[in-house]
């Protein structure tokens, strides 16, 4: 049966509770692919997409997070199997545009795959912090990048969570 675009948009859901499994290199290339083939703005392409799934590098992520933010228990990747962080030069003003739209189509991607996936926000205004940095060096994010976008990925642990209401707005004039 052939999936519809659009109906697997309105059913993706945010995901934050993953099971360990790995997910498969074709099907994590597939995804990334998707994201590399986002719109940018005036065509500049130059956004890079990191996947993470060194666990070494992932728990050092989590604990310089945590130290910035003051919160000992931070998890704010959901102990997912694999962390995505797109990032963009610091004077690319569409940068933010940009990952958001290569965020968007991996998410979609992942969910059209079975995988689960969610979008994480406390790093964009944290990359300049000293021990933050020192981690996207590590994972090879160039010294004058932004991560825009961060998504947490993997196997539902759960169930996908239910529909809900869409309260947002659309006018048309």
């Amino acid at each position: 049966m052939e999936k519809k675009l659009i109906e697997e948009i309105r059913k993706r859901r945010s995901v934050r509770n993953y099971r360990e499994d790995e997910i498969p290199e074709n099907i994590l290339k597939e995804i990334v692919e998707t994201g590399r083939y986002a719109p940018s703005g005036m065509n500049r392409q130059d956004f890079q997409i990191t996947v993470i799934r060194n666990r070494e590098i992932q728990k050092n992520l989590i604990e310089a997070m945590g130290k910035a933010l003051k919160d000992v228990d931070y998890n704010g990747f959901y102990s997912a199997p694999c962390y995505i962080l797109i990032s963009a030069p610091e004077g690319n003003s569409n940068g933010i545009s940009d990952c958001a739209c290569v965020a968007m189509n991996m998410m979609t991607a992942a969910y059209i795959e079975g995988l689960g996936s969610v979008w994480v926000n406390q790093l964009k205004n944290r990359c300049h912090d000293e021990g933050i940095r020192k981690v996207l060096t590590t994972a090879e994010i160039p010294s004058d990048h932004v991560v825009w976008s961060a998504l947490a990925m993997g196997y539902a642990a759960e169930n996908k969570p239910e529909d809900r209401e869409n309260s947002s707005k659309a006018v048309y004039v």
